[in-house]
């Protein structure tokens, strides 16, 4: 969905439950199309942070992930 529609955008929370890779993810729809989120409630913040942090990424790759593209889509709010 993510790939046919600009405006669809993918969270991370919950990478235990799919097979695929964030890097995997990342390569197909970019790292401007997916935002960080931790489903605080019902999963530990600090694992979902860790384990996007784990990633092998670069720094310049995680920072739109953790704040940056949330920015830009609430920016676009009127």
């Amino acid at each position: 969905m993510a790939l046919a529609h600009p405006n669809v955008y993918l969270e991370w929370c919950g990478s235990f439950t799919s097979p695929d890779s964030l890097v995997g993810t990342l390569e197909r729809v970019g790292v401007d199309r997916v935002v960080f989120g931790s489903d605080a409630i019902a999963h530990d913040i600090y694992w979902e942070l860790g384990r996007l942090l784990s990633q092998d990424l670069p720094d310049e790759r995680l920072v739109p992930i953790l704040g940056a593209n949330m920015r830009e889509i609430l920016s676009r709010r009127s």
